[in-house]
């Protein structure tokens, strides 16, 4: 019933067009048994990052909502499976689906040298119930990971200059 006016004639439609949804998605079926259940769950965040940049984090889903965020209820149980520690890279990915690493030396005015290169994990090792020692060894080795990436980026560009011929 919502469009057999116009837009004239139903002037609070374009305020609110956002608010509905134009289809609805369901699970397979075979993945609902697997679900976490809904009091054990604070909204929705991605376990990697969008993009490899660890200066800007999106660690929250389209609400806003993360695990830091909203924090979940401190009488519960905080269960820290580590998933997105085994992710210590988020490489873009071509149209064809292949991983994509840009070297951002060879930008002018991209200032790389500003940034830390920590993995975007490391973060949560600042509250007291995700710190463990063996958590932050395991955070250098990763930083010294991608601090070696950055030096082979780093001699790429002063061997083969922003230009690089076949």
């Amino acid at each position: 019933m919502r469009w057999h006016k116009s837009f004239e004639e139903y002037s609070s439609h374009l305020s609110d067009i956002d608010d509905h949804a134009l289809d609805r998605v369901d699970e397979y079926e075979r993945f609902k048994k697997y679900r976490p259940l809904d009091k054990h769950v604070v909204g929705q965040s991605s376990i990697i990052p969008k993009q490899d940049n660890d200066e800007k984090f999106q660690w929250f889903d389209i609400q806003g909502e993360s695990l830091y965020s909203n924090p979940p209820d401190p009488q519960q149980i905080t269960v820290d499976h580590g998933l997105d520690e085994d992710h210590i890279w988020a490489f873009a990915t071509s149209v064809y689906n292949q991983k994509v690493i840009k070297n951002s030396w060879l930008v002018p005015g991209n200032n790389p040298e500003y940034q830390s290169y920590a993995p975007q994990w490391g973060h949560k090792l600042s509250m007291p119930h995700f710190y463990k020692k063996e958590k932050l060894a395991k955070f250098y080795r990763h930083w010294n990971h991608r601090i070696g990436l950055e030096t082979l980026k780093i001699q790429q560009a002063i061997r083969y200059g922003p230009t690089p011929n076949e």
